[in-house]
C-alpha cells in the first residue's frame, strides 16, 4: 500500500520521484515486496469498502514533498489504476 501511495503522490504532484524512491528504499530495508500477486481489478473492487472512505469518497494518504502526508479525496481513478499496475502482478 505504501508503494502505491508513493506512486499516487508522484502522479498527482504531492511529491516528486525522489520522495517515492526514498519511501521505496525504506520499505526495501524491511524486506517488503516490491510487487504483490494480486489482480488490480479485484483490488479496485475491494477498496470501495476501505476504512478511509468518507461521505461516499475514498480518501488516500499520500506523501508530501516537504515531508509528512496529506489525506486526499481528489485522486483521479486513472492515477489509482496506474499505481496498482506498478505494484501488482498476476503471476502465480
Amino acid at each position: 500500500g505504501m508503494r502505491a501511495a508513493a506512486h499516487i503522490g508522484v502522479l498527482i504532484g504531492s511529491c516528486g520521484p525522489a520522495v517515492a524512491d526514498r519511501i521505496g528504499a525504506a520499505l526495501d530495508l524491511f524486506g517488503l515486496p516490491k510487487r504483490a500477486r494480486l489482480d488490480p481489478e479485484l483490488v479496485l473492487a475491494r477498496i470501495g469498502s476501505d476504512k478511509k472512505r468518507a461521505q461516499g469518497r475514498l480518501r488516500w494518504v499520500v506523501p508530501l514533498a516537504a515531508g509528512g502526508v496529506a489525506l486526499r479525496d481528489d485522486v483521479p481513478p486513472a492515477a489509482v489504476r496506474q499505481a496498482l499496475a506498478a505494484i501488482t502482478t498476476a503471476d502465480p
